[in-house]
């Protein structure tokens, strides 16, 4: 460790030489860098009461160094009105801030007399197994609990710190719930419960406010019961109270703030760069937009790798039925080779949830959750094309069972992401020659966001993986497409391999298939031209159908062999929450729909991530499935509002084909959202079904009202619109990483969780 950050010491002195000597520099710069970090480091050590550690020591010095040396190139770049020049200056502010505001818990603290605790009370069933060494039978419907006293405190407390784990845990997290008597309490009164994870030091400490003395706390510890063994042994490592916070410097804070103000100040309204026009061809605007790409791909990435529990299908049995169906498919049959329990095959209705409890109940037999069941046998009713596409092929070289899902959503979701820079790309270079940079970055970012990826980066788990295939294959279809009618002639081969795309649409969700609709306004030059569907064109016809042909005769075959309907995919047949064989239409259900699909306010809280899942509330007196909402689609992406307003702006269409293309996106939205509703229910991930048809809506209308108006007042609304509404979209993509819900960072990867935590809640 100690030579990683010698070796950082000379690579950043040595970049600082090559960034500033063009200005100035030489071996005086050199050392007078070096010398002055040191300086600052030690004096900071001062401060904070020479609490000398060798690796605390050598990295406050890097700190210190960086916090010099970006003071130092800011100095000697400060005639250059660029943006790395204040990208300097913001680091250096946030660097300062860092080691002043951000820490000034460690700075109140620094005078505290700490108090040791020694003796502690085990009460409420909680049992003292040894001096610090605790053992409990209390268990609540969720929670193991242990519940300890400390007596006879009498004195006023700042702040407490809590080193504790489990025996057989060491590193499981923990609930903490706080009790405590006062000057104006003389009865126990509760306060907020905070989380302990036993190798993250800052949830260690918590600050009290509490009324004059103190002279009873109570502390109670709990853990969810599935996840802690019943003979558990709590061990109190140490309790002390008053104890001074440590300094806790982080670099990614202030070079996080830094770059998030360097890219408003860049894309403020009045930003100079609103007046560089897009041009494709440009070295140093393809430098700029990829630049942007790798960036949105490194987020997503860090979403996906994040979170533990995806880097391997052992979430549930559930997680592997591709793998399942892959394996049955080299075997050379529809069904799956899995026994069915004896308990479901004597069932008169197997698909009632309730039924299915009370039948298992004591058999120990168990059925497979949300697999397709019919005729005695299991099978898998998500769309096929997976399946045979990554699943079979990744079977030979990895082995069966052992291609991760979320190895196939991020793949996907990459090319997702290219695919919609393409087909924006294509779309602008048509139809908005002349709109600027800014506003191209802005409208892709997002597009890349608000069609649901950093949700399916988010939870990269088996149901994502059909409705993140579609959404490639539509989107990259759609390009394809689009692409085939650039030039005076039709482009056979880029429509035949879109038709294929398209296709395909059918094996993996069937709702992606209204995208099939836009060959309309698409190829309507072409049919005019009489290049497709005349006489003349008979070949080309064919070609482009022959594909719909094809994949349409094998999943009708597929279908029929396996419910003994062309049509039937066998969504119904699931064992789910309820029994979808019975579901039927019911038109109560729709306000409830779209009310939370589109428009449920966002829950926002005052802490870390800020903003939390919320029930569905509702009159409806009948049953529908639903989960837990982060706010409709138009209430966290403030942009899509423009899609509801579609006529108004009929105006600022230009080309009038265009303003048909968001009309149809628009209808098909609402048509895909009511039958979402109707057929499988209301839950988060099928939003993804229609919100890239409301973008499409979105980004028409944006692009044809800036490209329409010339007067700069109104341009410069737009672009404070614009702006301020690709930034809501941003941080809300941003901290839903970290929202629980099911398969959370915070239950999966506590450590990085926890650690983030702290970085935002540093006031705690």
């Amino acid at each position: 460790m100690i030579l990683v950050y010698c070796f950082s010491i000379v690579f950043l002195t040595g970049l600082t030489f090559l960034l500033a000597r063009k200005k100035r520099g030489g071996e005086k710069d050199i050392v007078f860098l070096v010398f002055s970090s040191v300086l600052f480091s030690f004096l900071t050590t001062y401060m904070t009461y020479l609490n000398f550690a060798v690796l605390n020591d050598i990295q406050l010095c890097i700190y210190s160094f960086l916090l010099v040396d970006s003071l130092y190139l800011y100095k000697v770049h400060k005639g250059n009105k660029t943006a790395f020049l204040f990208f300097l200056k913001m680091f250096s502010l946030f660097m300062i801030l860092e080691l002043c505001l951000f820490n000034y818990r460690h700075y109140e603290s620094l005078r505290y007399k700490s108090f040791t605790v020694t003796n502690i009370d085990a009460i409420s069933q909680t049992e003292k197994k040894g001096d610090l060494s605790f053992t409990t039978s209390h268990v609540t419907n969720k929670n193991r609990e242990y519940t300890l006293e400390i007596k006879g405190i009498d004195r006023k407390i700042k702040n407490i710190y809590i080193n504790a784990s489990y025996a057989f845990h060491s590193r499981k997290k923990m609930e903490v719930t706080l009790s405590a008597t006062d000057e104006a309490n003389e009865n126990y009164f509760h306060l907020p419960t905070r989380m302990l994870v036993p190798n993250v030091r800052e949830t260690k400490y918590m600050r009290l406010h509490l009324r004059g003395k103190t002279n009873k706390l109570k502390l109670t510890f709990a853990s969810p019961k599935e996840e802690v063994r019943e003979d558990a042994i709590l061990q109190i490592h140490e309790i002390t109270l008053n104890k001074p916070v440590p300094l806790s410097l982080y670099l990614i804070r202030p070079f996080f703030l830094a770059f998030v103000f360097t890219l408003i100040f860049l894309f403020l309204p009045s930003s100079k760069w609103w007046k560089v026009q897009l041009n494709f061809k440009d070295k140093t605007q393809k430098k700029v937009i990829l630049g942007i790409v790798f960036l949105e791909i490194l987020y997503l990435t860090c979403t996906v790798f994040s979170n533990s529990l995806w880097l391997s299908n052992k979430a549930d049995a559930a997680q592997l039925e591709y793998h399942h169906l892959a394996y049955a498919l080299k075997q050379g049959q529809f069904h799956l080779d899995i026994p069915v329990p004896e308990t479901l095959k004597k069932m008169n209705n197997p698909y009632d949830r309730e039924a299915r409890r009370r039948a298992f109940a004591g058999t120990g037999e168990h059925y497979l959750w949300d697999y397709a069941y019919y005729n005695e046998k299991y099978y898998v009713y998500f769309g096929v094309v997976p399946a045979l596409l990554v699943y079979i092929p990744a079977s030979f070289v990895c082995g069966d069972f052992a291609f991760p899902n979320f190895l196939y959503i991020y793949l996907f979701g990459v090319l997702t992401l290219v695919a919609t820079y393409l087909l924006l790309k294509e779309v602008v270079s048509r139809y908005f020659k002349k709109i600027p940079l800014l506003l191209f970055l802005l409208l892709w970012l997002f597009a890349v966001n608000a069609i649901q990826l950093p949700y399916i980066f988010h939870r990269a788990e088996f149901y994502s993986i059909p409705i993140i295939t579609a959404l490639f294959f539509t989107i990259m279809g759609l390009y394809l497409w689009l692409s085939s009618t650039r030039g005076d002639k039709l482009n056979t081969k880029r429509m035949v391999v879109g038709s294929i795309c398209m296709a395909l649409v059918a094996g993996c969700r069937p709702q992606f298939l209204v995208g099939s609709f836009f060959c309309f306004p698409i190829f309507y030059d072409t049919w005019k031209r009489k290049e497709i569907l005349s006489k003349k064109s008979f070949k080309t016809t064919i070609l482009f159908c022959l594909p719909y042909i094809l994949v349409g005769i094998c999943l009708m075959y597929y279908n029929y062999a396996r419910f003994g309907s062309v049509f039937d995919f066998g969504a119904n047949y699931n064992l789910t929450t309820n029994d979808m064989t019975k579901r039927g239409f019911v038109f109560a259900r729709i306000p409830l729909g779209l009310y939370t699909y589109l428009f449920e306010p966002l829950r926002l809280t005052t802490a870390f991530p800020f903003m939390e899942p919320s029930g569905i509330d509702t009159q409806y007196l009948g049953r529908t499935i639903s989960e837990r909402f982060l706010g409709g689609a138009m209430s966290v992406h403030i942009l899509l509002l423009f899609s509801l307003f579609l006529p108004k702006f009929k105006a600022y269409f230009k080309n009038k084909r265009l303003y048909q293309v968001a009309m149809m996106s628009n209808i098909f939205a609402l048509l895909i959202l009511v039958m979402d509703t109707q057929m499988a229910g209301i839950l988060p991930r099928y939003l993804a079904d229609f919100m890239w048809l409301l973008v499409i809506s979105t980004l028409l209308i944006i692009a044809s009202i800036y490209s329409t108006i010339r007067e700069e007042k109104l341009k410069y609304v737009l672009r404070f619109l614009v702006t301020t509404g690709v930034l809501v979209t941003l941080v809300y993509s941003f901290f839903l990483v970290f929202v629980d819900i099911s398969y959370s960072m915070c239950n999966n990867s506590p450590y990085l969780f926890y650690k983030l935590y702290h970085i935002f809640m540093f006031f705690l």
